[in-house]
């Protein structure tokens, strides 16, 4: 370790050290002798105290315990004293003394006097005690006074007559060496203070000296360092003698010939280098220039290539490259004879998650649509796509544009195995897509046309595709379905009704009905539910079934939403100014509609038409309130602050939690009609009982008013009201009506009669 220190700290680190053995040496020898001399101070002091007082002695020879007690007072101001004991010649223990607390322990006073004569001094001592035994003596003539007769005027006088002394006893002194080193503390500490100032003025001292001894010698370490370094080219000056100037001399003169010799090699560096650059510069500049338009050519091409043949968003291939690579997979599967599968994929309810939360979630859930269609695909599927390196088609998905995406497998084994892939592409979209912090659900609909069983060529098995997939849309959504020739007539159908769909509120074939919801506990009116329905003039009165899900494909349900909306407030306000008595109007909204500006919208339509905000109830399902629960919450309470009423419609078709209710500001809660249908079914009555009860039972648990949709027979109105709902809506009192026929129906009144008669039956079946 010292090998690696300097020289100046070596030199302080000695000078150091040996000032500290010394100092500790010296102190430790003051405090021993210090300590010695107390002690012995100590033992003098009691001694003496014993021998001058002649008190002690007449005391001891009486046997006068009180005196005696007395007359050693003066020895307990030895701090150190922890024990007295007086023994008299020939009788034995007169007193014996121990400071208060002491602990201390004396020795076997025989044992200690065993080996001694009769007038010495006893001493014993340990690491912690020391104990004294001491002759006491009296000035007493025994041949005159006895010691029984206490006479001490007498034996004063014979004191006084005759200063001969008697050996009259012994002292047991017991002395704590632990006390006395205590009283030593306060000459430890001025020991320690004296020589601590020794030893920081020496560190001082011997830094200060080292310092000045060294610093030449440190100042030519630091230029033999920049010498090596190359980077002293100047003299240098040292402030030494002896060896400090002569190395210093040395150094310089070395320092003189390097710089000498620097000077040469850069001159001749210098030299061969302006004939290397001189040669080169214009063989460099030609390369340069050259290797610069490659480079700009390179990214040209391939910038152009990127965006010619690749999406932006998701970087997989466009629909340009997509038509290529088919029409090269077309040409290899006729010359090998094989079999191609074309997978026209279009994602379901994108739009309404684009529109509702903007196009950058939009953007974001298409690139991760994307990633998960690539990742579900294995190598073995032959997705085609094509690569420039080798021109030849390889693996991957496609995007022609918007929420459509294509895959294309190549040399398959039949439908069984095409279909297959199409299932696991439906399996893995079905994990939810976390984008923003919004919870996401889109599934595909998959459209599947074969070459060379459906078409051969690339338009027409595109075309086939995607008609297939518009199938697969309306048979359910999440779904897949293969070409077949029967579509064909399906597809010049649909392009007629989507045609007709949207002149059809300019010729007014699109209406409203309304279905009176009955309270069944008073039989008057609680509401009426306003229900879309089409006049086509071709095909007469077509189901919403039909042409909703049509509307919202074509992106025509916002608009035929808000007039829904409107028509129902405007005809609700004249029924009520009519006199008729209608609590509410419930219109049901599309979760395309239910968006930021949905609720600006109701207040819009409300101030046109003049309805109370009381007397509208908004219905929207499980399916849209739960696509984005924070986001709808902050809608609900828009909608809230106006003073429309909320209902959850359909419920127990979605996927909502109690947890997940309590935290909307609904009103209502509407059991879906599915659900009370099946009440009649008797082999799945109990369990369909059950599951009504425990949702009734949750509205209740939310205190939400409850409300029956498709009540039809006397049976299920029984139960429901068993149960404790209020209100019902179904076709045991009335089915949907034209507005003219509901007027004149609500205005009747019938549904008292109707109750009676409902609940007789009831009871009918029942006693039967």
């Amino acid at each position: 370790m010292f090998k690696r220190l300097s020289i100046a700290a070596n030199i302080n680190i000695f000078i150091i050290g040996l000032g500290l053995v010394v100092a500790m040496g010296l102190g430790s020898y003051q405090v021993y002798r210090g300590y010695q001399s107390e002690k012995a101070y100590v033992v003098e002091t009691i001694e003496r105290l014993i021998d001058q007082d002649p008190v002690i002695g007449l005391a001891l020879y009486f046997g006068d315990k009180a005196l005696l007690e007395a007359a050693s007072e003066s020895l307990w101001a030895i701090k150190s004293l922890e024990y007295l004991a007086f023994y008299r010649s020939g009788q034995g223990l007169v007193l014996e003394q121990t400071r208060t607390a002491s602990g201390f322990v004396p020795g076997d006073f025989s044992g200690l006097r065993d080996s001694l004569d009769a007038m010495a001094v006893g001493s014993h001592g340990s690491s912690d005690n020391l104990e004294l035994t001491f002759p006491v003596f009296a000035s007493v003539d025994t041949t005159r006074v006895a010691p029984t007769s206490r006479n001490y005027q007498k034996a004063l006088e014979a004191f006084r007559a005759n200063s001969s002394r008697q050996l009259i006893g012994h002292s047991h002194i017991g002395i704590s060496l632990n006390a006395l080193r205590q009283t030593m503390a306060p000459m430890v500490r001025e020991v320690a203070m004296y020589y601590g100032a020794a030893i920081l003025a020496l560190i001082i001292v011997s830094l200060l000296l080292t310092r000045r001894m060294t610093a030449p010698l440190s100042q030519l370490a630091k230029v033999s360092d920049d010498v090596s370094a190359g980077r002293l080219e100047t003299a240098f000056h040292v402030k030494g003698v002896g060896e400090v100037r002569k190395l210093a001399t040395t150094l310089n003169l070395m320092i003189d010939e390097l710089n000498e010799h620097r000077s040469r090699m850069d001159v001749d560096n210098k030299l061969l280098s302006l004939k290397v650059e001189e040669r080169n510069e214009q063989l460099w500049k030609r390369n340069e220039a050259l290797n610069n338009a490659i480079s700009q050519v390179k990214k040209a091409e391939n910038r152009l290539r990127q965006l010619a043949y690749y999406d932006n968003l998701t970087a997989l291939p466009n629909r340009q490259l997509f038509l290529e690579q088919l029409e090269t997979l077309l040409r290899l599967a006729e010359r090998e004879n094989k079999q191609l599968a074309l997978f026209f994929i279009d994602l379901d309810n994108f739009k309404r998650i684009n529109d509702s939360l903007g196009h950058s979630v939009g953007d974001q859930l298409l690139k991760a649509v994307a990633e998960r269609l690539s990742k579900s695909l294995r190598t073995s599927d032959l997705v085609a796509k094509f690569t420039e390196a080798s021109g030849n088609p390889s693996l991957g998905v496609s995007r022609l544009g918007g929420d459509e995406f294509t895959v294309l497998l190549n040399n398959v084994n039949g439908a069984d195995s095409v279909a297959k892939v199409a299932q696991r592409i439906i399996d893995a979209m079905r994990e939810t897509f976390v984008i923003h912090g919004h919870e996401l659900v889109v599934t595909p609909s998959i459209g599947i046309a074969m070459y060379p069983d459906d078409a051969s060529s690339v338009e027409t098995l595109l075309k086939l595709a995607d008609t297939a997939m518009y199938h697969a849309k309306n048979a359910g959504r999440n779904n897949f379905a293969f070409y077949s020739s029967s579509m064909e007539t399906a597809g010049s159908s649909r392009l007629k009704m989507e045609s007709d769909l949207r002149r059809a509120l300019e010729r007014r074939e699109i209406v409203l009905h309304y279905q009176p919801q009955v309270n069944i506990v008073t039989g008057r009116i609680a509401g009426a539910e306003a229900l879309i329905r089409w006049q086509h003039p071709e095909h007469g009165m077509i189901s919403p079934a039909q042409f909703i899900p049509l509307a919202e494909e074509m992106g025509y349900i916002v608009e035929l939403g808000s007039w829904v909306l409107y028509e129902a407030c405007r005809e609700g306000q004249e029924m009520i100014e009519m006199g008729l008595e209608l609590p509410k109007i419930s219109v049901n909204v599309s979760s395309l509609q239910f968006n930021a500006a949905f609720a600006n919208l109701v207040k819009q339509v409300l101030a046109d038409t003049g309805l109370a905000p009381e007397n509208l109830a908004l219905e929207l399902t499980e399916s849209v309130i739960m696509s984005n629960a924070e986001s709808s919450i902050e809608s609900l309470q828009e909608l809230k602050k106006i003073g429309v009423s909320l209902s959850v419609d359909d419920f127990g078709t979605g996927y909502s939690s109690l947890s997940y209710l309590s935290r909307f500001p609904l009103d209502e809660l509407k059991i879906d009609r599915e659900f009370i249908i099946e009440l009649d079914r008797p082999d799945i009555r109990n369990q369909q009982s059950g599951l009504v009860s425990a949702i009734i039972a949750m509205g209740k648990s939310l205190d939400l008013k409850l409300v029956a949709e498709g009540v039809d027979s006397p049976e299920q109105m029984a139960f429901l009201r068993q149960n404790g709902v209020e209100i019902i809506q179904g076709f045991l009192f009335s089915k949907p009506l034209p507005i003219e026929e509901f007027i004149f129906f609500a205005a009747e009144r019938p549904y008292t009669k109707r109750l009676l008669a409902v609940e007789q039956t009831a009871d009918e079946a029942a006693r039967s």
